[in-house]
């Protein structure tokens, strides 16, 4: 990985906001900084110069951050580019088309120092690693085609073979075709190679070469060669041997089975063995460092990807605990009040024989005050006997402990505890790394967590006061409601009280004497309704009251028309759009509903409560009143009271 000065990030947004923050954080770490405004400068940027990664917004004028990702993906010289995105934290879907494009992570706007350098750190490290598994890969297979070609040259020519086989790094070998591989010749590489000297393995030695290989590989190693000569094909293959100092190689052989052109059967069996043990260890040291890398990654994607702080702890004490092979993993908060302490919320447990003790760690204690008062893990390979547990109280069968804070904006804001019991462990520096690559991170998404919380908790405040004003309101419209019905619907009948009539009466004239069509009255009044009360009572008068409104209402369905209970025993009934032809209509129907409900009345003369009506009909005009339409109405009623009662009578209005 190149050093941070020797590192360029591009940082590609149209927020100068952003721009100055990102510059700032990247030149104190000591990175090279380039900016581009928009996507078009980005992508030229990348493909003219030299860029380790980029950090791309993805909401931009003209080309925004999706576009301008898929566009150097889709290039050969610039697909290989770490790309990662700058998102607001609630950008689901922009995170998730995103890494779909290929960006290998996102930042979250606004954004915090430590979450952006350890992301850059993390993904500048793994994109290095690759680079160099890459180059590693392919010069091991240079090799094995140079080894190929060597072979094939000793083939070739046996006088140039003898001087070959002296000053080759490995053992060149021929065998018999027989169940123990006997070697009929082996050069004199084999001393370098296996501390054996040849004569060792060939005919009449004390040993075969195949009893080197490990035992792990012996069997596999065996059936591969047999099943390669038995199809006369060549056979490459890579295995481990034990030397005569007991030390462990990697080794390459390649080899063919000699074929007898007479009789077809194989002949003999010629190869090559060299030693790969250091590219081997170098290969499987990347491959392991990558793996860490890629552990890394997967534990900080998922601890950042729940905002429930006990999930987060879990999770990272199962991952870590696996990962680095420890007997346990212990996760604890800081909390401050009333007093500083790290109680334990999370723990793992390693599958071990004996059951392991408890451990009570304190901030006074000399290990724990000196975890927390940086973000460098603390280390003890041999817990016995170490003056710092002078004081402390921890289990003798405890061996080795990794302790680490994790930290907020450089405040601490929880620990992490590696314990080993079941021997003394020597923590490699990579082991360190990686913890504390991990307790950034963990530190990053508890601090989101708790904000998260805290908001959840404000929402849930929030909602509450919604609640109570929603329901307050809610009251309010019901007494509003209340307090309309009690003004504008008489209290006795139900129907519309007099106050309502005048008010309809008024805006329907208006309507109609700008559209010129007919308003209909009819004015309705109960026959010898003194003479019930004082027969029947006045409860029994209100009571026969609400069964006509009742009767009139069921007549009158039209939305626009009006019953209303115009004063005492007297109903009006409002129809707009309506001539007198049709207003005797519904009168007619009216004085036979209430002659049809047999209120009985002894003192009337038909034996039955019945009622009286006036109507009248006229197209309001400009200089006339309402009340023209009343007064024509209650003459007619006069009338048909004066004419026996029980009738209706009309009144043309001209």
């Amino acid at each position: 990985m190149k050093p941070a000065s020797h590192t360029t990030i591009l940082i590609v947004d149209d927020s100068e906001v952003n721009i100055r923050i990102l510059r700032e954080f990247l030149v104190r770490a000591d990175f090279e900084v380039l900016v581009a405004r928009d996507g078009m400068q980005a992508i030229t940027m990348t493909r003219t110069g030299s860029v380790d990664l980029i950090l791309l917004d993805v909401m931009m004028p003209t080309l925004d951050g999706f576009e301008v990702c898929y566009q150097l993906k889709a290039d050969d010289e610039t697909q290989s580019i770490p790309i990662i995105f700058m998102t607001a934290l609630d950008e689901v879907k922009s995170r998730v088309r995103g890494l779909t494009l290929g960006a290998v992570d996102y930042i979250t706007i606004p954004f915090q120092r430590e979450e952006v350098l350890a992301r850059l750190n993390v993904h500048l490290r793994l994109h290095a690693l690759t680079r160099e598994l890459k180059a590693q890969n392919e010069q091991l297979r240079r090799e094995v085609t140079v080894r190929a070609v060597i072979e094939e040259a000793l083939w070739e020519s046996s006088a140039t073979l003898t001087n070959l086989l002296s000053n080759l790094p490995g053992i060149a070998y021929r065998c018999r075709p027989d169940t123990e591989w006997t070697m009929e010749f082996a050069s004199i590489g084999c001393q370098d190679l296996s501390g054996y000297p040849p004569e060792t393995f060939t005919v009449g030695g004390s040993r075969h070469f195949w009893q080197l290989i490990h035992e792990e590989d012996c069997a596999a190693v065996r059936a591969y060669k047999q099943q390669a000569l038995a199809a006369r094909s060549r056979f490459q293959t890579a295995y481990r041997i034990i030397t005569a100092q007991g030390d462990q190689k990697w080794v390459w052989e390649q080899g063919q089975g000699i074929v007898d052109a007479a009789t077809g059967g194989l002949r003999a069996i010629e190869g090559f063995i060299a030693d790969i043990t250091a590219q081997k260890q170098a290969e499987i040291a990347r491959q392991r460092e990558l793996e860490r890398a890629l552990l890394l990654k997967r534990i900080t994607a998922d601890i950042r990807s729940s905002l429930d702080t006990q999930q987060i702890l879990q999770t990272a004490a199962s991952a870590l605990g696996q990962a680095l092979q420890v007997n346990r993993c212990t996760l604890h908060t800081y909390d401050t009040l009333p007093q500083p302490r790290i109680p334990r919320v999370a723990e793992y447990y390693a599958d071990i024989q004996h059951t392991l003790p408890e451990v009570a760690w304190a901030v006074e204690q000399p290990v724990v005050a000196a975890a927390l008062a940086s973000d460098r893990a603390v280390a003890i390979h041999t817990v016995p006997g170490d003056p710092r547990f002078a004081t402390v109280a921890v289990p003798d069968s405890l061996q080795s402990l990794l302790f680490i804070r994790t930290s907020y904006q450089e405040q601490p804001n929880g620990a992490i505890c590696l314990e080993q019991y079941d021997r003394p462990r020597q923590w490699q520096a990579a082991e360190i790394e990686l913890l504390e690559a991990v307790a950034a991170q963990m530190g990053i998404a508890i601090a989101q967590a708790h904000y998260f919380e805290q908001a959840q908790r404000q929402r849930a405040e929030l909602s509450a006061q919604n609640i109570a004003l929603q329901e307050t309101e809610a009251a309010l419209v019901r007494a509003n409601q209340n307090l309309h019905r009690l003004a504008t619907l008489d209290g006795l009948t139900g129907v519309a009280n007099r106050r309502q009539f005048n008010q309809r009466l008024r805006d329907e004239w208006q309507r109609l004497r700008r559209e010129q069509k007919f308003l209909a009255l009819v004015l309705c009044d109960v026959d010898y309704f003194k003479q019930y009360n004082d027969t029947y009572g006045h409860l029994a008068g209100d009571d026969s009251l609400r069964q006509i409104a009742r009767a009139l209402e069921r007549l009158i369905q039209r939305p626009a028309d009006l019953v209303a209970r115009y004063g005492g025993e007297e109903f009006a009934i409002l129809l707009p759009n309506t001539t007198l032809t049709g207003a005797a209509h519904v009168a007619g129907r009216l004085t036979q509903a209430i002659a049809a409900l047999e209120l009985p009345h002894q003192t009337a003369p038909s034996g039955w409560v019945t009622i009286s009506a006036g109507v009248a009909a006229l197209v309001p005009l400009v200089d006339q009143p309402p009340e023209l339409l009343i007064a024509e109405a209650d003459r007619a009623l006069y009338q048909a009271k004066q004419q026996g009662r029980n009738r209706f009578v009309l009144q043309a209005v001209v």
